[in-house]
């Protein structure tokens, strides 16, 4: 099985032994729980939380006004290429605020209600 096979082969393994723990956890959905075995047990590895289409949105309204904005440089020019490689590294770090897991409370039966849980 090549590299890219057995990567995909894990990712699934993840997703299903993952898939008794809750996917909505209060008003965040979580993907990909982390290594159960650790200290982190029962922490999902991305979660979107509530305001996830917003965000998407922004990225959509920045990255039209910056892309109208740095088309009309010229294209060989040091300021457009530091404004594209500004805008990807944007786009990186914004996709990464959106899906990190921002540190959730844990699932404590003596203090959340069950829909939490």
């Amino acid at each position: 099985m090549s590299q890219t096979g057995a990567l995909i082969e894990s990712i699934l393994n993840v997703y299903k032994s993952t898939a008794k723990y809750p996917r909505i956890r209060g008003n965040t959905t979580c993907y990909f729980y982390k290594d159960l075995s650790n200290k982190h047990n029962g922490e999902p590895m991305f979660v979107l939380g509530p305001t996830w289409k917003l965000s998407i949105l922004y990225m959509a309204i920045v990255n039209t006004g910056v892309g109208i904005g740095i088309d009309h440089l010229n294209h060989d020019s040091w300021m457009f290429h530091f404004l594209y490689i500004g805008m990807i590294f944007w786009n990186i770090v914004s996709i990464y605020l959106v899906v990190l897991n921002p540190g959730l409370a844990p699932r404590d039966p003596a203090i959340h209600q069950s829909r939490y849980l």
